[in-house]
């Protein structure tokens, strides 16, 4: 079987050493190996591939970084599985954001493994329409798909991607080896059937200064407080640092506005935008009521910060953020922010020198539903194609994606969301992992929200009404409006908002799924 050469492979032929550790040289000895063994197939495949690797190590290509890693993590003992696929050469076509970083990522260390295997990256970085992502398949053809959460149960309803439960039978693959809110997730997105497999999740915490709380005499937090708690607790810090900039009890990220933390409260203790059946604004209630006053005193007091709003136009360095960032500068006690959070952390005490002590507890939870996370997303999923010719191919490549090994190495190289394997050795060396892991989640709830987040016209939708709630929230903090005049205008907004987005919705109602 012949292999026509692809872009990557191109790429890599001409460039010169220090992209990903490839010389020249390096990529002909490689090529050579490769050749030798699709064509002599002489040596049984396991010693074949032994002799390929001794083959990399003496041209000192598993010497150089970023393989180095994945070398000294013992995933030499795992490579070149021989597999019944894995006989002749194979085209392997994977969806993904970009050719370089799949191959740095993914396809180098698996084709170390599988050396008859052959990528071509279709990638597409940008899906939002469920209509227009069918017809990019059908017309790409990929066999593995790179699927958002929200697509996972249309796809599959559609015969477009194949359940992974005979697989995960036959070979006894141990389910039980990842984070199990990950799994029921993805459970619930199929049906009860697995249809993919997730390699992260994000999810979110609070974050303490352990300095600034024991500067005033204050006990750290512990984990499940509900949002009125970290509000009281972030009321007892007040004042100004020695250069005269004022010290806040709370903090959130620069896109956090005051209104969009409201929203996340509510979230929090189960209140809805909308209606179920997303035809009627719902924001009018006491209970949102309840959550306008929790943050109200926050802002109008001065302990909730609302100064983060660094410009991310033009040429802004990291530094200036963090500089921006009041709990990276010492001055907020508590931050509510994801879990990525921790990698800006060690950034910061590199870059400004932050050194203060800190911690982290799980996400302000709701008090009758103490043990679940509202805040928690799984952004991709991967999958196999139904219409691939190389599904058994398709299924090893997500394996290796979801593996301990890639997971181990993803951590040591500071990636940010978690690994949505077990709390192991992959990333128990990250500061205060558990948290992270500690939490259940209402995987009914991920998916409607995850649904809901993906369709164009709600995140109109949303993005027209933050603008309004920001400023009925700002009317009210500054006493130009009361609080009652403020909701009820914000409701008659809210209404308007919401029947442009269902006449939207209900002008795209055409689609292939709903004939």
């Amino acid at each position: 079987m012949n292999r026509k050469d692809s872009d990557w492979e191109k790429e890599l032929t001409e460039t010169p050493l220090g992209w990903g550790g490839f010389s020249k040289k390096s990529m002909r000895e490689i090529k050579e190996r490769v050749e030798q063994l699709d064509k002599k197939k002489r040596y049984p495949r396991p010693l074949a591939a032994c002799l390929l690797i001794l083959a990399l190590l003496a041209s000192g290509w598993l010497l150089n970084d970023p393989i180095n890693g994945w070398v000294r993590n013992q995933e030499a003992s795992n490579q070149a599985i021989p597999d019944t696929w894995d006989e002749e050469d194979l085209e392997l076509s994977v969806q993904y954001w970009d050719t370089n970083s799949f191959m740095s990522d993914i396809g180098q260390p698996f084709v170390i493994r599988h050396p008859s295997v052959h990528f071509e990256v279709a990638e597409n970085s940008d899906i939002r329409d469920i209509t227009a992502y069918i017809k990019w398949i059908e017309d790409n053809k990929p066999d593995v798909l790179q699927v958002p959460l929200a697509f996972v149960e249309d796809l599959a309803n559609a015969g477009i991607i194949k359940p992974l439960d005979d697989w995960i039978t036959k070979s006894n693959y141990a389910l039980q080896d990842f984070h199990q809110p990950v799994i029921r997730t993805l459970r619930e997105a199929g049906a009860g059937k697995l249809y993919g497999l997730a390699p992260y999740f994000e999810t979110s915490a609070l974050y303490y200064n352990k300095t600034l709380f024991d500067k005033f005499g204050i006990a750290t937090p512990q984990s499940h407080l509900s949002w009125k708690e970290v509000m009281q607790l972030a009321s007892r810090f007040t004042g100004t640092d020695t250069d005269g900039k004022p010290i806040y009890g709370l903090t959130t990220d620069r896109y956090t506005t005051p209104f969009r933390l409201l929203l996340k409260i509510g979230e929090t203790e189960g209140l809805r935008i909308l209606s179920s059946d997303q035809l009627q604004p719902t924001l009018n209630t006491a209970a949102w009521r309840n959550v306008w006053e929790t943050i109200l005193g926050g802002y109008k007091e001065g302990f909730i910060s609302n100064e983060n709003r660094a410009s991310t136009k033009g040429n802004v360095l990291m530094s200036d953020l963090y500089k921006a960032d009041p709990f990276l500068s010492g001055r907020a006690a508590l931050a509510y922010r994801t879990s990525s959070y921790q990698w800006d952390i060690g950034q910061a005490m590199e870059s400004i020198g932050f050194n203060d002590e800190w911690g982290v507890v799980t996400q302000p939870i709701n008090p009758n539903q103490p043990d679940l996370a509202s805040d928690f997303d799984i952004s991709t999923v991967y999958a196999v194609n139904t219409e691939s010719s190389h599904q058994e191919a398709a299924w090893s490549l997500i394996q290796y994606i979801v593996s301990p090994e890639k997971a181990k190495r993803d951590a040591q190289n500071g990636y940010a969301p978690f690994s949505s394997r077990s709390l192991s050795s992959e990333n128990a060396s990250i500061d205060n992992a558990d948290i992270f892991y500690k939490l259940e989640v209402d995987s009914t709830a991920i998916l409607n929200k995850a649904e809901l987040n993906q369709l164009p016209e709600y995140s109109s939708f949303y993005q027209g009404l933050t603008e309004a709630g920001n400023q009925a929230l700002e009317s009210v903090i500054k006493g130009s409006s009361s609080l009652e005049d403020a909701m009820e205008q914000l409701q008659l907004q809210a209404v308007q908002l919401s029947a442009l987005m269902n006449s939207i919705s209900s002008q795209a109602e055409e689609s292939p799924l709903n004939e």
